[in-house]
């Protein structure tokens, strides 16, 4: 980890081999997430993951501004290689991000998106 940061997590917290990219910025993870191998999680801006969430192998997370990833208790999944773009500002509560997928603008709850750039295929619970 480059610079200085304030980190905060839960209990039940899961962080695999991943890079964190900072320049005197916050990460706040909630209790219970799971971060996988290989994950960028690049905070030069604020970064909060909320409890359960979990992020799969290879995935980055570029904030550069702020991002919320659900900060609820709900069930949300961001898929392996997919990618958050600062544009996007929030993946809402229950939503999932495709494998692979590029996220350019904010997520609904219960989304599943998917693609480059992701889009809307479905809610869940439909």
């Amino acid at each position: 980890m480059i610079g200085t940061s304030n980190l905060s997590w839960g209990h039940r917290v899961v962080i695999h081999t991943s890079h964190l990219r900072s320049d005197r910025s916050d990460l706040v993870v909630g209790r219970g997430a799971q971060v996988g191998d290989e994950v960028l999680l690049d905070i030069t801006g604020v970064l909060t993951l909320g409890e359960d969430v979990t992020i799969s192998e290879r995935a980055s997370i570029y904030t550069h501004d702020h991002i919320t990833v659900d900060p609820g208790r709900h069930w949300r999944d961001q898929g392996a290689g997919a990618t958050v773009l600062p544009s996007a500002q929030e993946v809402g509560a229950g939503a999932v991000v495709g494998a692979g997928s590029v996220v350019t603008r904010a997520v609904p709850p219960n989304a599943i998106v998917v693609g480059n750039p992701a889009r809307v295929i479905r809610l869940r619970g439909e």
